[in-house]
């Protein structure tokens, strides 16, 4: 039979594999998980430890673990002097986690990430890991980038007017570099009625 990736099958899977990334990221005991969605999540988890695999997300849930582990926490606190964490915006709860566990013994911390750009809530990111930084950890010292010296002020002005309508967002505005279009294009904004007329 041939496989078609339009398919229930595909569907099937591709669901489960976003539930375990959901159990994953939000660091769920999977034992605790109810059902039959338990019961497979069982199987499937019993299935990769006899072949010896890991998921990305277990690989943070096995970290966070051992690290939970104060020997293990102690011997790793004693090398990790720093530790950069990029993309921040779009880290999830498993991942702030082991972040807060490794920087625990006195590693200095830096992140780097915009809130705005924010794109992954649907994989269990939480922006406001970055909007609530400062509560979190002492003594922050932030620095704003605010110039774009990408795009040019047309996009800009269209991208800071925008971001005003996002809530909880930090307060910040992109400021150009380049020079306005020379051809006097203005920014369009075209929708659909449906996704697969846009």
């Amino acid at each position: 039979r041939e496989l078609d990736p339009r398919n229930r099958l595909f569907a099937g899977i591709e669901t489960f594999a976003r539930s375990v990334d959901v159990v994953e990221n939000e660091l769920i005991d999977p034992a605790t998980v109810p059902g039959r969605f338990g019961e497979i999540l069982g199987d499937y988890l019993d299935m990769l430890e006899r072949y010896r695999l890991l998921t990305y997300g277990q690989q943070i849930v096995r970290a966070v673990t051992a690290l939970e582990d104060l020997q293990v926490a102690e011997a790793v606190h004693v090398t990790l002097r720093h530790l950069i964490v990029d993309e921040y915006q779009d880290v999830n709860p498993a991942q702030e986690r082991l972040i807060e566990l490794l920087v625990s013994g006195g590693a200095e911390l830096c992140v780097v990430g915009d809130d705005d750009q924010a794109i992954y809530q649907w994989r269990g990111s939480d922006v406001g890991n970055i909007v609530r930084f400062r509560d979190r950890y002492p003594d922050v010292a932030e620095f704003t980038i605010s110039t774009n010296r990408r795009s040019r002020p047309e996009i800009i002005a269209a991208a800071n007017k925008f971001a005003t309508s996002i809530p909880n967002r930090l307060a910040k505005k992109m400021l150009p570099d380049r020079p306005p279009s020379d051809s006097g294009d203005t920014v369009v904004c075209w929708s659909a009625d449906t996704a697969a007329e846009e």
